[in-house]
Formats: C-alpha cells, sequence, structure tokens
C-alpha cells in the first residue's frame, strides 16, 4: 500500500534535486558565489619596480554582489579604510614613497553569498596596466599584498 496520496504533484520528489543540480550550476557559471572553502592565508600579488609616482589601483566584486568590504594600505599606512565592491571598478590613487612599498589589501568581511572576492587592476601614472590579478574566497581579515619598489 502506498502511502502517496493521489491528489499529490508526482514532480514534487524531484524538485529537491533539480534546485541542487541549479544551484550548482549557476556557481559554475560564475552567476553565483558558494560557500566554498575560505583561503585563510595572506596572498602575494606580486613583485614589480617602477619608476612611477603613483599607482592607480581598481577594485570591483568580480563575483556576486554581496557586499565585500576591502581596507588600503601603504607600508601600514591606511589610504581607504572602506571600500564596497560592487560591479563597477572603484580607483584609488596611492602616492609611492621612494624604495620600498608594500601595497595591502585587506578583505575586511565576507559577503553575505561566500568569501570575499575581488578583482584588482593596478595602473601607473601614465596610464599603463602593471598588473591585473584577483582573489577568491578571501577570509576576513587576510590580505593580498603588491611589494612595488620605486627607483
Amino acid at each position: 500500500m502506498s502511502t502517496e496520496s493521489q491528489f499529490a504533484n508526482p514532480g514534487d520528489r524531484y524538485v529537491a534535486k533539480m534546485e541542487k543540480d541549479l544551484d550548482k550550476a549557476l556557481k559554475d557559471a560564475g552567476l553565483r558565489e558558494g560557500r566554498g572553502t575560505l583561503v585563510k592565508k595572506n596572498i602575494s600579488l606580486g613583485d614589480f619596480k617602477t619608476k612611477s609616482q603613483y599607482f592607480i589601483v581598481k577594485f570591483r566584486d568580480f563575483g556576486a554582489i554581496d557586499g565585500d568590504l576591502v581596507k588600503v594600505s601603504n607600508n601600514d599606512q591606511v589610504i581607504r579604510d572602506q571600500i564596497f565592491l560592487d560591479a563597477n571598478f572603484k580607483d584609488v590613487k596611492i602616492n609611492l614613497a621612494d624604495g620600498f612599498n608594500k601595497l595591502d589589501f585587506e578583505a575586511l568581511n565576507i559577503g553575505s553569498l561566500g568569501g570575499n572576492t575581488a578583482e584588482i587592476q593596478v595602473f601607473d601614472d601614465k596610464g599603463q596596466l602593471v598588473t591585473n590579478d584577483y582573489w577568491d574566497n578571501l577570509a576576513a581579515g587576510f590580505k593580498a599584498s603588491i611589494v612595488v619598489t620605486k627607483e
């Protein structure tokens, strides 16, 4: 004897699996972030030499817009204490000191859909692209850094 009602929708038994498959497809296509493994370490985005007086650093959330926040500093001096990442690039001008400069970009939080996801573009004072990189699922409190030596 079956416990199913004759009035039940026979498709209901497939809904959960279909929603799970759709969720996975959206994550794979980059249309939804997942709460995957958070990166819980500081990461390096490269070492560079330049004669530029300053860099223009552009940030945006390359994943879903879910409230990611970033702090920008140079040699431990805060340039911007909080930048909200959305689909459009936000520019930050960083004046470079002679010699060593360590540019830190700190994930202040994880967004509502997963870890902090940011794309970073760095331009010199002539508008030339120095580097273009990103981090995926960076945990709050961890940093991505660029080391710049101004000649």
